[in-house]
């Protein structure tokens, strides 16, 4: 029986970041620790609780970026500015505030540097977030994901962690930032290597960069392209523009350590790095050695199906919206249609963020939206599938 895998046709995806100057300052004051930080898990975001400036605050843990601090601050910026890149690859210049002391659990982090991005934005606004947590705040630690408890494991001592049934993975960095980039296997005529960004603020699967298409393609490991139409990405500074889009489908299963992911359509992203999400890393429970730069993966053999969706919607705020559409749909459909209609229980009005919060639900068993041209004002149906 083939499974449906939630976000398959990924909606949100979240922060990348290159910047141009070291942000790994500051430190774990304790000399030995060993600490289980609970999160919650809402969209396959990871949320923690950060006591910072005596108020206790939700961050996004996001191993894809650096240290984030989002609105006003009363404290001032150093004067250094960085330029930050959103994960479509739109750039902006922002502040950074340094020498900032915050608490995670029990574990006091000292002398450590956030950049400072005061506007509004998606994840602030629909999650509630004060920022994002990165690497660098663990540059000397071993950090575990642990989907199944819920729970962050931070330790300088490696040898408190379960690394028996994991696969080592050297972790390698495309920047001077501390991100955990590796490099995993595809085969098609011969075998290619694509460096993917391990990136905990990714709440999808996969996406592919073009010049990783590009090197797949010419190796012959590309079954299937299919092209499309509109937004499929929210990212900190905003949407993607309706602009023309690709997917791919590979010759061969994407396989990450024991996990191998089958019949996927990955899609070709503006961004500059390949990346695998928490759809893919909720199964593989990993551990992050920063200070040795290495990556343990599970590998217990384990098998995922990607269930192919050819339509994605968004609201405005009073009406939902046909966001993407792909292959054949593009003749009898266009983006912007309003949908009216989930098979035939009918859409109430509703705003951006319960839109994307509640995609899961909102398309639950669903076979056929039914909406209407926004040009003719004829109604038509298209199934999702």
């Amino acid at each position: 029986m083939r499974r449906l895998i939630v976000f398959s046709f990924v909606f949100m995806q979240w922060f990348a970041l290159s910047a141009q100057t070291s942000l790994n300052a500051g430190r774990i004051t304790a000399e030995n620790y060993y600490e289980e930080i609970p999160f919650e898990y809402e969209n396959r975001f990871i949320i923690i609780e950060v006591l910072y400036r005596d108020n206790t605050e939700k961050f996004l843990f996001d191993t894809g970026a650096a240290n984030v601090l989002f609105g006003e601050s009363s404290v001032s910026a150093s004067g250094t500015s960085v330029k930050i890149r959103d994960s479509n690859n739109n750039q902006v210049q922002a502040g950074m505030i340094t020498a900032q002391q915050f608490r995670i659990g029990s574990l006091d982090f000292d002398g450590m540097t956030f950049i400072h991005y005061p506007e509004e934005n998606i994840l602030s606004k629909c999650f509630g977030v004060k920022g994002i947590i990165g690497p660098n705040s663990f540059a000397k630690s071993a950090v575990q994901i642990d989907f199944g408890r819920k729970l962050i494991i931070v330790t300088n001592d490696r040898s408190k962690l379960d690394l028996s049934r994991h696969n080592l993975f050297r972790m390698n960095s495309k920047s001077r930032q501390l991100l955990p980039f590796v490099y995993f296997g595809h085969q098609g005529s011969g075998s290619v290597e694509v460096n993917y960004l391990l990136d905990s603020g990714f709440s999808g699967a996969v996406y592919l960069a073009e010049a990783d298409r590009k090197k797949l393609q010419k190796k012959d490991a590309i079954a299937e392209t299919e092209t499309g139409r509109g937004t499929v990405a929210y990212s900190l500074f905003g949407q993607n523009d309706d602009q023309n889009l690709m997917r791919v489908r590979l010759k061969n299963p994407l396989t990450f350590a024991g996990l191998s992911r089958h019949d996927d359509y990955v899609f070709i992203s503006k961004d500059n790095d390949s990346k695998i999400g928490n759809e893919i890393m909720e199964k593989l429970n990993p551990i992050f050695d920063f200070e040795r730069k290495e990556v343990y993966l599970l590998a217990t053999p384990q098998q995922m199906y990607a269930e192919k969706r050819n339509i994605a919607t968004v609201a405005d705020g009073k009406k939902l919206k046909i966001a993407s559409l792909w292959g054949p749909l593009l003749k009898t459909a266009s983006v912007g249609d309003d949908v009216v209609a989930l098979d035939q229980v009918e859409v109430l009005p509703m705003d951006l963020c319960t839109s994307l919060k509640n995609r899961d639900g909102l398309f639950a068993g669903v076979k056929l939206i039914r909406a209407v041209n926004q040009k003719t004002g004829k109604t038509y149906e298209l199934s999702i599938r």
